[in-house]
C-alpha cells in the first residue's frame, strides 16, 4: 500500500496499478517513474508523481497526431457518429430548460459540436490543442482550459464531458466550475474511460 493523498476524497491508502504509456515526444516524461494508483476508497486512477508539464506542452502533446484519421476504421466512425447521436438525445430527453448555449468540454475534432448544432443548440468548444476539422472550425472556440475561458455564471443549457476528466490535474475544481457555468436544470453529461 501506497501513501499518496486521493485528488478526489483525500484519502491516503492507495493501491499501485502500474505503469501508463507514456508519448515519447517529451523525453523528460519517460525518465519519470510514473505509476498508476487506484484509491482504495472512491476508486480513482492517478498517475504519480503528477505529470508535470506546461500548458503548452500538453498542448503540443494532443496536437501531434492525436486524432489521426488513418487510426479510425470505417466501423469506428460509424459506431462515433451512432454514439454522438444517442448521447445528444439522451441530453436532450434531461433537459429540464430550453435549448441554448452547448459547451463541449475538450471539444477535440468538434464532431460533438456539429451535432449538437444539429439538436438546435449554440455551441462552444474548450480544448487546451487545436485539432477542429475544416467542417467544425467555425464554431465558437477557445484554446485553453476551462479557467481561462471564464465563462459567465449560468451560461450553459448543457455540457458535455467525454474522456477528459482523467486528463485535467484538478478534477475537483473543474467540476466545480464547470458546475458555476451550468444553468440550473441544464444537463451535465460525461463520459469518462474504463480502467481497462
Amino acid at each position: 500500500m501506497v501513501e499518496i493523498k486521493c485528488k478526489i476524497c483525500g484519502n491516503i491508502e492507495n493501491k499501485l496499478i502500474g505503469k501508463p504509456i507514456i508519448y515519447q515526444t517529451f523525453p523528460r516524461v519517460s525518465q519519470n517513474n510514473y505509476q498508476i494508483f487506484q484509491c482504495r476508497k472512491c476508486k480513482f486512477y492517478f498517475v504519480s508523481p503528477e505529470i508535470d508539464l506546461s500548458q503548452e506542452e500538453w498542448g503540443n502533446l494532443y496536437e501531434n497526431d492525436y486524432f489521426t484519421a488513418a487510426n479510425v476504421t470505417p466501423w469506428q466512425k460509424e459506431l462515433h457518429d451512432s454514439e454522438r447521436k444517442m448521447r445528444l438525445k439522451s441530453i436532450l430527453s434531461r433537459l429540464k430548460i430550453e435549448k441554448g448555449k452547448f459547451l463541449d468540454m475538450g471539444c477535440g475534432e468538434g464532431f460533438v459540436l456539429n451535432e449538437a448544432k444539429k439538436n438546435g443548440f449554440e455551441p462552444y468548444g474548450v480544448d487546451i490543442a487545436y485539432n477542429l476539422s475544416p467542417k467544425n472550425s467555425n464554431f465558437n472556440f477557445f484554446k485553453g482550459n476551462i479557467f481561462e475561458a471564464n465563462f459567465p455564471d449560468d451560461y450553459f443549457s448543457a455540457i458535455y464531458m467525454d474522456s477528459v476528466l482523467e486528463h485535467v490535474l484538478n478534477p475537483m475544481e473543474t467540476l466545480h466550475e464547470l458546475q458555476r457555468i451550468l444553468k440550473p436544470g441544464g444537463v451535465f453529461f460525461i463520459i469518462v474511460p474504463n480502467e481497462d
